[in-house]
């Protein structure tokens, strides 16, 4: 069975949302690695399908993108911005 093809404006499924606060919240690749029990080649490739599916490129586009979608950024004790 071939994997789904993510297209931009496909709604984020729970591990995107969550991958997309830490990147919101400013961790590096590897702190989300270690934040979320994973290698740091399985995020960079995560993150990489994420902007894929959101249309960005870049970190900083990404950032702007998850707050004009109301995505809350992760602070450092690993809760969304209150």
């Amino acid at each position: 069975m071939a994997a789904k093809t993510q297209t931009p404006g496909d709604p984020l499924s729970d591990r995107e949302l969550e991958l997309g606060r830490l990147i919101a919240g400013g961790l590096t690749n590897t702190q989300i690695a270690g934040r979320l029990h994973l290698s740091s080649r399985t995020v960079t490739l995560q993150i990489g399908r994420l902007y894929r599916k959101v249309g960005v490129e870049y970190r900083a586009e990404f950032t702007n993108w998850a707050k004009q979608h109301g995505i809350e950024a992760a602070t450092a004790a690993g809760e969304g911005n209150q």
